[in-house]
């Protein structure tokens, strides 16, 4: 995905994301969820792309001085009882919509999260990013947690903001 695109909102980076899948012809996108349930998520996006009333509620409570997530959520609570407020289900919500709007030939699939993503210690075989980052500059050993691939890589050359900070 292009920097200018990848560093975006969710939304931006979703409709990126699925435009390019889109013209590879994927037919599957699988992506991480805290509740794992895609039907849930099908049923949120249909109802923020095609419920005027949802954006006017949406909009009332943006007026009122609460924040999108919040008003997002509110609203969602009304049209449903639906509550999205883990990221990686977020990201997945936008996916989803993206798939609707784009009309894709593409079936979203999830998968539970199983760990902390901002965990800041090893956890195993299967760690957050967080963790291996934190690992990897205290010196610690995270052949577990990566392939032999990253670990040449990280042994050859630095990845990390403070590497940069004069730039």
């Amino acid at each position: 995905l292009p920097y200018m695109f990848s560093t975006q909102s969710a939304d931006i980076f979703a409709r990126e994301s699925i435009r390019i899948l889109k013209e590879l012809k994927v037919d599957k996108l699988i992506f991480g969820s805290e509740n794992n349930d895609i039907n849930k998520l099908l049923n949120v996006a249909n109802i923020q792309i095609n419920n005027k009333e949802y954006d006017n509620l949406v909009k009332t409570y943006l007026d009122s001085g609460i924040n999108y997530p919040t008003a997002m959520n509110k609203a969602l609570d009304q049209f449903g009882g639906y509550q999205i407020n883990e990221s990686n289900d977020l990201l997945g919500l936008s996916y989803v919509k993206e798939i609707i709007r784009q009309d894709a030939n593409i079936e979203p699939i999830t998968i539970k999260r199983t760990n902390n993503y901002l965990e800041t210690k090893l956890t195993g075989n299967i760690s957050s990013a967080s963790s291996i980052r934190k690992a990897f500059l205290d010196k610690n050993d995270i052949s577990s947690c990566v392939s032999k691939e990253v670990l040449r890589i990280l042994s050859n050359e630095s990845f990390f903001m403070e590497d940069y900070f004069e730039l």
